[in-house]
């Protein structure tokens, strides 16, 4: 029975590494969680009835195999925390990886989380420890560097205090930039100005273009009166009264003036 929980629990555990390199981390942690149900319950064998072993009771044989298990299975959830951002649980999962003993992978994800978390004390404490595990491993040697060199940047240099300063080269660098930004922003801001008075002169453009236009514009002879032709007498405003019915509606406008305006010629009239 219990070597078949160890059977099931590595079956997990691989189904989760596959899951990890397809990239789907929230899967592989459930297959890792999956590991603990099934090797949580086994126990090494303490004074037990060989002839009548317990059904939790592993081989003494499998005993560090299984403390291999829960370490490695650990470590790889702590990747998944890792990549998903959960920075805490990334901290959580190696210090039970530890739990089994020192391992140079605990350390130095811990350090990573912990960087992430602006702690940089202990994570430099932490890749102390795994420099010091796997001194010839040149690949961890190599990560350490880039964790090192992340944790002199100005993000790390800003949250820590200034304990660990950047470069001097990349300080200036950093200056430099700040500076051109600034040198942009007022270029952007005189060119805002201008846009803003160009806008403020377009509208008056239109106004006087429309004025211009208006004068340009032909005077039709047929509106204005020729002096001439102007007949004297003006007709007096008229009024008038209505009636109405369903069938029709009767206006009645009387006028007065037929005498007075007999002599007007048609082309002296002019109608408004």
């Amino acid at each position: 029975m219990a070597l078949e929980q160890l059977r099931q629990a590595e079956s997990f555990k691989e189904e989760g590494n596959h899951q990890h390199r397809e990239g789907n981390y929230r899967k592989a942690l459930g297959c890792y969680h999956k590991v603990f149900c099934f090797v949580n319950g086994l126990v090494a064998p303490q004074n037990q009835d060989v002839a009548k072993p317990a059904e939790n009771h592993i081989p003494a044989e499998k005993v560090e195999e299984v403390k291999r298990l829960k370490q490695t299975t650990r470590l790889n959830m702590a990747a998944c925390y890792l990549k998903l951002g959960e920075n805490q649980k990334c901290v959580d999962a190696c210090t039970a990886a530890l739990d089994f003993g020192p391992h140079a992978k605990a350390y130095f994800r811990r350090a990573q989380a912990y960087v992430e978390l602006r702690n940089f004390s202990d994570a430099g404490a932490d890749l102390d420890r795994a420099g010091a595990l796997e001194p010839k491993d040149q690949a961890i040697q190599q990560q350490i560097h880039q964790v090192r060199r992340s944790m002199r940047r100005g993000d790390a240099e800003k949250a820590f205090g200034g304990i660990f300063e950047a470069p001097a080269g990349e300080a200036q660098a950093k200056e430099e930039k700040a500076v051109e930004k600034k040198e942009e922003t007022e270029e952007e801001k005189e060119e805002k100005v201008e846009e803003k008075k160009e806008e403020a002169k377009q509208p008056q453009e239109k106004k006087d273009e429309k004025e211009e236009k208006e004068e340009e514009a032909p005077i039709d002879p047929l509106l204005v009166p020729d002096e001439a032709k102007k007949f004297e007498t003006q007709v007096r405003e008229l009024s008038y009264a209505w009636q109405q019915t369903d069938e029709e509606v009767k206006v009645y406008i009387p006028f007065d003036q037929s005498e007075e305006l007999s002599n007007l010629q048609e082309s002296q009239a002019v109608v408004r």
